[in-house]
């Protein structure tokens, strides 16, 4: 219980600021999300585009973070970070909440096996880069307001900050957090340095 701990109290906090601390979600947010998705971007805060687009690197990134565990015996993990596309932290949360105490890990299909490569975390740390640049050029001031005035950016500003949570607590189950303090790019720097780092055995994570 003392692993899960963490992870239950993040995903009441997520669930608990979504339910009751954050603003009224704009009644289009469904037609603008598939907008943006569609690359129709006029007149929209490059600040916000760019968290929308990151919101999509996170699961990339949690799954070489759980390349071990994506297929594991029980509980593969696979499916909560393909959900997690959709539902973000409030899902991958749930895995770590149930996963067994000590997780009977799998090597990924040969078909996969990129997702455990250190050049994939590389791209990955580049595409994060690129965005956290971009999001440099947009209205600080109007994200400010979007996040106090609108459900959906201030709910995704925190799945943001809960993904980068999961991150650093899951790489501290594993041995030492050098890079992953930095969110996203210092994630993918995290996966690069631990290049070739097997887990011991064929189980993670005992208590």
């Amino acid at each position: 219980m003392k692993r899960r701990a963490p992870y239950l109290l993040l995903w009441i906090a997520l669930v608990a600021m979504a339910a009751l601390e954050a603003p009224a979600t704009r009644a289009d947010s469904g037609a603008w999300v598939m907008r943006v998705m569609r690359g129709e971007w006029d007149g929209e805060n490059v600040a916000v585009l760019a968290l929308f687009n990151v919101m999509g690197v996170w699961p990339w990134l949690l799954a070489a973070r759980l390349k071990d565990e994506l297929f594991a015996r029980k509980l593969p993990a696979w499916p909560f970070v393909l959900l997690a596309n959709v539902g973000g932290a409030f899902v991958l949360l749930l895995y770590f909440v149930l996963r067994p105490a000590v997780v009977q890990t799998r090597p990924l299909p040969w078909a996969l096996r990129w997702i455990g490569h250190p050049v994939f975390a590389a791209l990955l740390g580049l595409v994060g880069a690129g965005l956290g640049l971009w999001a440099l050029t947009g209205d600080a001031a109007g994200f400010a307001q979007t996040f106090r005035t609108e459900g959906f950016v201030h709910i995704m500003t925190f799945d943001f900050m809960a993904c980068y949570a999961i991150f650093v607590l899951a790489t501290a189950e594993r041995g030492p957090v050098t890079w992953a303090w930095l969110p996203v790019v210092g994630s993918a720097a995290q996966l690069w340095v631990e290049r070739g780092v097997k887990p011991a055995g064929d189980e993670v994570g005992a208590p």
